[in-house]
């Protein structure tokens, strides 16, 4: 029989040293990786997993050292092994429900409910089938304040469980900053070349994903040089070019995406909004979602503070006064946008905290209503918001 033994060295986040070997032998079945100066093969715990099921299925016997790096022998050990299956898409991993918490309770209703993450929206849909791509560009176009990050950002944590690395977009980023760059240092050794990484290499080294906010206010050639760096490339299929004309292996990244927000769909300023142009080159790497506003229900799960959540009981109740806010503040001309709905509520839970029962809970949503329509004080009066509130 078959015996082989992955011995990890050293860990850094997902990334892992490791050495194999077959029967005693030196072994490596991962070619396409860099190895170190020792003889270790720099690796993804992902990797590991895929090549401990391979090797299940085959009926190996496997050993792991991790040297007393429990967790990670029990993320590679936990990877479910599966019959070849001939569904399409990315199968979905639910870890097993220990026994005590099987029960059918409401809070479990709730998370599952939040897990699907507004799958009717049909661009939240469309958004999951990009991510399916070979390295995919994905910028989520729409007005501001319809939730387009926040349901990014629970989207790709859900699908990915890795960090989530923001960038706000703005027209004094240079490629510098995404790519890197080279400065010459006098040290104590004379003048040397200090390598100086750029946010792009900086998340692939924690093994995170990029979202740029507002990519739209880059600068277009900065945004090409971008694109054509992290999009797939057939020609180059295990590697990301660097700004200095190195290449980084990123074999086990090839579905890692680089998602994009923007406000325009690239076709330049206009009297809304002072944006940049995009380059046809760009255009022609990017998957472009168009974003709609969620359902105001929807957007109040989301909202969080600390490990404080809204219950159903409060959420239909601000729901259903919010509805009317929103409709009262569209009859003179103006809007409740869903970024207002999300300050609302984080002052609410805020501002919750200090008080005791519901009747607290109520006042404390009537202050944060109040607090974020006074924004409206040059269109309405006192009197008028007040009656909104109220």
């Amino acid at each position: 029989m078959n015996h082989i033994r992955i011995e990890i060295t050293q860990t850094n986040g997902d990334s892992v040293h490791v050495r194999f070997t077959q029967n005693n032998n030196p072994y490596n079945p991962l070619p396409q990786n860099r190895t170190t100066s020792n003889g270790c093969v720099l690796a993804h715990v992902e990797q590991l997993k895929k090549l401990y099921r391979d090797w299940a299925q085959k009926g190996y016997s496997i050993e792991i050292s991790a040297r007393g790096d429990g967790v990670i022998e029990e993320r590679i050990r936990n990877e479910p092994i599966k019959e070849p299956t001939k569904k399409r898409g990315r199968p979905r991993k639910i870890p097993p429900v220990p026994p005590e918490t099987q029960t059918d309770t409401k809070q479990q209703q709730r998370e599952d409910e939040t897990d699907k993450i507004a799958p009717d929206l049909e661009w939240v849909a469309l958004f999951r089938l990009y991510l399916n791509l070979r390295r995919p560009v994905i910028m989520i176009a729409g007005e501001p304040g319809i939730g387009k990050t926040t349901i990014a950002l629970e989207v790709l944590r859900k699908e990915y469980k890795r960090d989530v690395i923001i960038v706000d977009g703005d027209s004094e980023l240079t490629a510098s900053f995404f790519l890197g760059h080279w400065t010459i240092s006098n040290t104590d050794k004379g003048l040397q070349e200090i390598w100086h990484p750029g946010i792009i290499e900086q998340t692939i080294a924690r093994s995170g994903i990029l979202l740029i906010n507002e990519a739209d206010a880059l600068n277009p050639s900065t945004l090409l040089k971008v694109v054509q760096s992290v999009g797939g490339n057939p020609l180059r299929p295990s590697y990301f070019s660097l700004h200095d004309g190195r290449v980084l292996d990123v074999s086990h990244y090839d579905i890692t995406p680089l998602v994009l927000t923007a406000n325009t769909f690239g076709e330049g300023g206009s009297i809304d909004y002072h944006r940049q142009q995009f380059d046809k080159a760009s255009l022609d790497r990017i998957s472009i979602v168009a974003a709609q506003s969620l359902p105001i229900d929807r957007m109040l799960k989301f909202i969080k503070w600390g490990d404080k959540q809204l219950n159903d009981e409060q959420i239909a109740s601000m729901t259903k006064k919010l509805k009317q806010v929103r409709d009262g503040l569209k009859a003179r001309q103006l809007d409740l946008s869903n970024r207002s709905i999300m300050r609302i509520g984080q002052l609410t839970l805020a501002l919750a905290e200090r008080m005791k029962g519901e009747q607290g809970f109520a006042t404390a949503f009537r202050y944060a209503l109040f607090s974020e329509l006074q924004r409206h004080t040059n269109e309405l009066s006192e009197r008028e918001l007040r009656n909104l509130v109220d």
